[in-house]
């Protein structure tokens, strides 16, 4: 049975803050969704840190309007010679949605994470930070992105 993540975190830029009172993001197809480049883009998990989390890269969201939701799949590929288990995923803060299987994935093999970005109340250059707790270590894909009101 699949279990689904779904968690908004601590604010890291002040253009989060208040946007949603702490509130998780929703899953609800919104409105207005757009998908990114990025969809496809894959992650490769090695051994890792469980202090400090290991930068697995970033992912562009481009230039948005305020008020659009950005989907933005990603995988993450085990490449860390043994079968690992996916622990927590979670955005910084709550215009980051994240839903992801927590089975264990052997080595080789790759999990998809689904990932959203809500802009509303958002304006000028954002920032992001996806953190991944595996039995393997932490990591850290961040996201940035430009919203415009035009």
């Amino acid at each position: 049975m699949k279990r689904y993540l779904i968690v908004g975190a601590l604010f890291l830029m002040a253009s989060c803050a208040g946007q949603n009172g702490g509130k998780a993001a929703a899953n609800v197809e919104p409105q207005s969704v757009v998908k990114t480049e990025a969809v496809g883009r894959s992650f490769d998990l090695t051994p890792g840190d469980k202090l400090i989390p290991t930068k697995l890269g970033e992912i562009d969201l481009g230039r948005m309007r305020a008020g659009e939701v950005l989907r933005c799949d990603f995988s993450l590929v085990n490449k860390c010679g043994k079968p690992i288990v996916i622990l927590e995923v979670k955005g910084s803060c709550g215009c980051v949605g994240l839903d992801t299987d927590l089975k264990p994935f052997a080595d080789g093999q790759s999990k998809t994470v689904k990932m959203s970005y809500d802009s509303k109340g958002k304006e000028g250059r954002q920032l992001a930070i996806v953190t991944i707790k595996t039995s393997a270590g932490d990591y850290k894909i961040e996201l940035k992105g430009d919203v415009r009101n035009d």
